[in-house]
């Protein structure tokens, strides 16, 4: 809930809210939590929140309405800010969704194609979690402002005489409050905590050159700098639940979506079976031939384009387990790197905007905002 409260307050500091500002703001806020959290988990999160500011906003303009007419029904002007209310609000919801998917691009753990591209063999050993971050983010923030862009330009353009004022963000903070609470040092713990794992992620090729062992094999990665303050949660006594830590085992298996690592580790097995089986030497034998008759550029754009095609109709963890195995061998037998296919499938798979099921952050959203 700590996103929600610093979203809150900035709003409140600010004070009315003009809809392009709550829509980058919101979008903003999306994109940099699924750098570093499960995209449906940021979408969980803020919409919610998101259509209880949106409900807010809609029945303080009816009751401004009523009012204003003398208890009749709502005038020209009132009932067209209702309708700017609901296209916003169409507006806002798709934000959210696009935004979250946007942001999982950034890193290697914002998405679960990227996870598996990260856990195919070889490829683990080149591509760890910075690396990937200065390659993908500039490709993410641009996906995040296109998205922002055109939402602008279909929701927001013709809505400026809509205000959300401080009398609904301050209704929404007391909602929020007395849903959970006053802010509690487990939260900042937390906030903390998430902030640590983004720098020891960040400077985790410093740790590759000192942490090692006496043959030069690095002791500590990726996986370990994520997981030591996972583990510190586990430790820290909690302050609203005395005599416990701040994350116990009964929290993590009610709520931690095991099906999720089920999901990620089937992935690896089905790439495993078409290396074993001999699937992706035959079809990459083909594509390897298309491989070298093409130039870089243009096999990139086939791959990103077929990839994000794909995607929309199909599961983008299906694609990726499928597809970049055979994209391996391909670029072996034509004598490239095999990251000059695998990293446009890999990015491609995260592009399904356009069906309400493309994405699980479109679906999270089509069914909460109903």
């Amino acid at each position: 809930h700590l996103p929600r409260r610093a979203t809150l307050k900035l709003m409140l500091s600010v004070g009315v809210m003009r809809p392009g500002v709550l829509l980058f703001a919101t979008m903003f806020l999306c994109w940099f939590l699924s750098m570093f959290i499960n995209t449906v988990a940021v979408t969980l999160m803020i919409t919610p929140f998101a259509v209880g500011l949106m409900n807010a906003a809609e029945e303080n303009q009816r009751n401004a309405a009523l009012e204003s007419d003398g208890g009749s029904e709502s005038s020209d002007v009132g009932g067209t800010l209702v309708k700017d209310i609901e296209l916003f609000s169409r507006g806002l919801m798709l934000g959210i969704a696009y935004s979250s998917t946007s942001g999982g691009i950034a890193t290697l753990t914002g998405s679960i194609p990227n996870r598996i591209l990260a856990g195919m063999g070889s490829i683990a050993e080149e591509v760890d979690w910075i690396t990937w971050f200065e390659f993908a983010l500039p490709i993410s923030f641009c996906t995040f402002l296109v998205a922002w862009a055109m939402l602008h330009l279909r929701y927001v353009r013709g809505t400026e005489g809509l205000k959300i004022s401080k009398d609904v963000l301050d209704a929404e903070y007391r909602e929020l409050l007395k849903e959970i609470g006053p802010l509690t040092r487990d939260e900042v713990l937390v906030g903390c905590l998430q902030f640590v794992q983004i720098v020891l992620l960040v400077v985790n090729p410093f740790f590759d050159s000192i942490i090692t062992t006496k043959y030069g094999v690095t002791l500590v990665n990726d996986s370990v700098l994520a997981a030591i303050p996972s583990v510190l949660l586990f430790v820290v006594p909690s302050s609203v639940r005395p005599g416990q830590s701040v994350l116990t085992w009964p929290d993590v298996h009610d709520k931690f979506d095991f099906g999720l690592i089920l999901l990620i580790g089937g992935g690896f097995a089905i790439s495993a079976g078409f290396n074993e089986s001999g699937l992706t030497e035959g079809i990459g034998t083909w594509f390897a031939g298309l491989t070298s008759s093409l130039h870089p550029f243009l096999l990139t754009l086939l791959i990103t384009f077929i990839g994000a095609v794909c995607t929309q109709f199909f599961s983008a963890i299906a694609f990726a387990t499928t597809v970049l195995p055979i994209l391996k061998s391909a670029a072996i037998q034509s004598v490239a790197n095999p990251l000059l296919l695998q990293l446009p499938a890999t990015i491609a798979c995260s592009l399904a905007f356009m069906l309400p099921t493309a994405t699980p952050a479109n679906v999270v959203v089509l069914a909460k905002s109903q």
